[in-house]
């Protein structure tokens, strides 16, 4: 895995649900620090590591940009984007 240590929680709890595939979403871990997130093999954006944040890059040029500076927030907020219950 990529990710440094103390921010493994944030991939292992968004790439080991259950529901995931049942949305239609994969997550592939990339380069140091970032997971690339595709739905129904359509790229939607990427979650990386910004200065101890985690950002949420759309590929959609009109969706927002998020930012959550724990792994929870950073779960909700992937949660809300995709519908996904919790």
């Amino acid at each position: 895995m990529f990710w440094k240590p103390s921010r493994a929680g944030f991939v292992e709890r968004i790439t080991k649900r259950a529901d995931l595939a049942k949305h239609g979403i994969t997550t592939l871990a990339v380069g140091r620090n970032a997971v690339k997130i595709s739905r129904n093999g359509l790229y939607m954006g990427l979650w990386r590591e910004v200065a101890g944040a985690f950002v949420w890059q759309p590929v959609s040029s009109d969706a927002r940009v998020r930012r959550a500076f724990n792994v929870d927030d950073a779960v909700r907020i992937f949660e809300r984007e995709f519908q996904l219950s919790s």
